[in-house]
């Protein structure tokens, strides 16, 4: 029995051809476009966290670690800036600008405000290394995305992967997640498989296919760890009279549900509500969740880091917190990237 996304798992014989179509533009992209349309090499070095997937497997979270742990090499990120009116033209992101995640983007304004790196936005990636080179005399670039672009060359490209997924995760669109074939593998200089809970006994393994078709690759692991519940910068320990209600808007809600379910007591939960990626909450939304939560008597709202820049804490009427994730980075990836940078 095939297992695969809920629906399309009965239409994905119809979808394979146009799956194998995507992976074949895609390599034929990858390899004959820079010989055409060679990218900016810049002057500064230039390290690239990409990843296959569409959707989120872990990687702002970890461009943001990486940039505080390499703090003394003074990186600038760049970001596409997706969501953000700035994205077109590309700007230097100030996250305490009244409504800067509407301008900027949710990513690019989480980024600023966790690392004090400088953020540039541009969709553009060439014309932003050019920005950055033209602000900043010394430092590195550190790209949030940014694997598939060929506009700006990269002198390290590390790929980000989940643990495991279902049988889809092997296939391009529109049968699977991949943007490109697992074979694109080849062009990256390292990959970073992000442990976590495997829920299914059949599933697909990224460290099993990384061992055998890509043994000399460079494989870290980053292990995610609950983080505990937070107001504002401060740890918030449930007294256990709390009615909590949980919403987001990121790529993989079930995943922040789970945890939540997972860590704190058992009904403590009472309103698990998703929303798209990247979801502009509007004053309807708003609305939407207080109606819902005076229903089941919510004392208490739960969401991401990233979910809580784009909603007004004020506006639900109750008390706001963020659940934090945690990551145990190996030295090994720190160092193996100054070694890099180094030669650079």
């Amino acid at each position: 029995m095939i297992s695969s996304l809920p629906i399309r798992e009965s239409f994905w014989v119809f979808l394979l051809p146009l799956s194998l179509l995507w992976a074949a533009v895609a390599a034929f992209r990858r390899r004959w476009l820079p010989v055409f349309f060679p990218g900016y090499r810049s002057r500064m070095p230039t390290v690239c966290i990409g990843n296959l997937h569409a959707g989120g497997t872990g990687k702002t979270p970890l461009v943001a670690l990486l940039a505080k742990e390499l703090k003394s090499w003074s990186p600038i990120l760049l970001s596409r800036g997706y969501g953000g009116t700035s994205s077109k033209d590309g700007a230097w992101v100030d996250p305490e600008e009244p409504g800067a995640w509407k301008k900027y983007g949710d990513e690019p304004v989480f980024l600023a405000r966790s690392t004090g790196c400088p953020v540039r936005v541009g969709a553009n990636r060439r014309q932003s290394a050019k920005a950055v080179e033209s602000a900043h005399h010394t430092g590195f670039i550190l790209m949030d995305d940014g694997f598939q672009n060929l506009q700006l060359q990269h002198d390290l490209d590390i790929v980000v992967l989940p643990e495991a997924g279902t049988w889809a995760e092997q296939f391009c669109h529109p049968v699977g997640p991949l943007r490109e074939s697992a074979g694109r593998l080849r062009y990256a200089d390292a990959a970073v498989v992000v442990s976590g809970r495997i829920q299914a006994d059949q599933v697909f393994r990224w460290r099993s296919y990384l061992q055998e078709f890509f043994p000399q690759l460079p494989l870290f692991e980053v292990r995610p760890s609950w983080g505990g519940l937070y107001k504002g910068d401060t740890p918030f320990v449930p007294q256990g009279d709390e009615k909590f209600g949980a919403f987001c808007g990121i790529a993989r809600p079930s995943r922040f549900f789970e945890a939540l379910h997972a860590h704190l007591p058992p009904g403590a939960i009472r309103l698990n509500h998703p929303f798209d990626d990247h979801h502009p909450f509007t004053d309807a939304d708003v609305e939407r969740l207080k109606s819902e939560g005076q229903l089941v008597g919510v004392t208490h709202w739960i969401t991401t880091e990233k979910d809580l820049i784009r909603i007004d804490p004020g506006q639900l009427g109750s008390v706001i917190l963020t659940a934090r994730v945690e990551y145990d980075i190996p030295e090994g990836l720190v160092a193996f990237i100054q070694e890099r940078l180094e030669k650079t």
